[in-house]
């Protein structure tokens, strides 16, 4: 299948990565974790910043930008959801995952077993058994502060329409919450 990611750095992107059958993996605590760290990492290796995210039960929604230079959008994606996808099937295949507290008492969670088997195949060749991400999320190149306003409100709602939370800023997952790392947030930024 081809992709169309967009090649070019410099910009702002909204971007979505959805887990495949819609499974709930972002519940587990270990998982949001491996999240966060991984984009605090990109954020301090590749100088990738983070206007807003949020971490659904199933998917995530958040809008970078990535400086200009050797680092491409198409290469932050691929390198981040292989990454998750190679740490999120190893905590799946542990004896016990323990459910992020916020989530023990929803009606999403799905056993971390049935969710390990049903992201697992047989394998077509022995290094791809597993199978995280779907495949037809595409970027949003953010071109003007209209466009950047509204996704940015999608994003903070997002919680809210999957009944998750009453208010815009009490969902722990999301850079519109009280207590979110505001090192994600730039203070100011131009597009």
């Amino acid at each position: 299948m081809k992709r169309n990611w967009i090649k070019d750095a410099g910009h702002l992107y909204f971007l979505t990565n959805t887990v495949r059958y819609w499974l709930p993996v972002f519940c587990y605590e270990k998982i949001s974790n491996l999240v966060y760290s991984t984009w605090e990492y990109y954020r301090k290796t590749k100088n990738i910043k983070y206007y807003a995210y949020v971490i659904m039960s199933n998917h995530l929604h958040y809008i970078i930008w990535l400086p200009e230079g050797n680092y491409s959008l198409s290469d932050f994606q691929r390198d981040f959801k292989k990454y998750i996808g190679r740490y999120v099937h190893r905590i799946l295949l542990a004896p016990l995952v323990n459910v992020h507290p916020y989530f023990e008492n929803f009606p999403v969670l799905v056993n971390h077993r049935v969710i390990l088997k049903k992201l697992s195949f047989a394998p077509q060749n022995k290094n791809h058994t597993f199978s995280l991400w779907r495949s037809d999320d595409k970027p949003l190149i953010i071109e003007s502060e209209n466009i950047l306003e509204q996704k940015m409100n999608y994003i903070e709602l997002n919680p809210i329409r999957g009944k998750l939370s009453e208010e815009v800023n009490d969902y722990p997952f999301s850079s519109a919450y009280r207590g979110a790392d505001k090192y994600f947030v730039p203070d100011e930024f131009r597009l």
